[in-house]
Formats: structure tokens, C-alpha cells, sequence
């Protein structure tokens, strides 16, 4: 990773798994009690936005490959000719402290990017007390 990141491309990231992680645990709550529902109102918006995240993972790489984000994730013969570069890119992006680095390259106020790692916390230990007081899901 560049030690100066876009600001644009930091928000971009953030708030793609910001709203990966919101779509995730609303899909853990649909599939304990209403399985139904949870493909279509949850899980469908979930993997579009997990595609979304790897795609602005994978934008930096258009300098080095001259390839597009969704052609590296799309494509099978392109990822594989490029496959350093992507998988370099991937494993530095979620990395902590390039994270940390993307939080400070947001440009927000440090509150605002402390509070979104309070609530992203918050979020994993609401639905694990969600799940343990209501035991596992009774499909019926």
C-alpha cells in the first residue's frame, strides 16, 4: 500500500464495509427466525455488497494491471495472469494497520471513525447476545 491513499477511495472502503457488515448481521438475524425471507431481503443485497468491497479493494491495482476492478474479479483468466498483484492488494487492504491507515485517509473526524469501529463491535456482540438468549433457530 502507497503510504498516501486517496481520500475518495478510503470513504469508498469504509463505507462499502460498513454497509457489508449492516446487510450481514441482518442477514444472521432473517436466517435464525425467518429463513424465507433472508435470501431474498438480506442475503442477495449482502453478497452484492461484499462483491462491492473486493471491487474497491481490488481498484488499485488498475495502475499496476491496466485492468479494470470487475475484470480482475469477474474474470478468471485475468485474475490468474494478474494474481500477485491481486492477491497483494487483497491481503494489504485488510490488513490493521492499513486499515488504520484507511480510517486516517477518510479524513473524517477520528470520533467518527472510532465510533464506526464502537459500533461495528457493539453490532458482533448484540447478535451474539441475540443468539444466546434465544438459543439456536427453530426452523419449523
Amino acid at each position: 500500500m502507497d503510504e498516501t491513499l486517496p481520500r475518495s477511495w478510503a470513504r469508498r472502503l469504509v463505507l462499502s464495509i460498513a454497509m457489508f457488515w449492516g446487510f450481514l448481521c441482518i442477514a444472521v438475524v432473517f436466517v435464525l427466525w425467518y429463513p424465507p425471507l433472508a435470501f431474498f431481503l438480506t442475503l442477495i443485497p449482502a453478497g452484492a455488497a461484499g462483491f462491492y468491497v473486493f471491487r474497491t479493494a481490488l481498484e488499485p491495482c488498475r495502475t499496476e494491471t491496466g485492468e479494470s476492478a470487475w475484470r480482475l474479479l469477474f474474470v478468471p483468466s485475468v485474475t490468474y495472469r494478474h494474481y500477485p498483484a491481486v492477491q497483494d492488494a487483497l491481503s494489504d487492504t485488510f490488513r490493521p494497520r492499513v486499515m488504520v491507515k484507511v480510517l486516517r485517509s477518510t479524513g473524517w473526524n477520528p470520533a467518527v471513525a472510532g465510533g464506526l469501529l464502537v459500533l461495528l463491535l457493539a453490532t458482533y456482540l448484540a447478535l451474539l447476545a441475540l443468539v444466546l438468549i434465544n438459543g439456536p433457530p427453530r426452523w419449523e
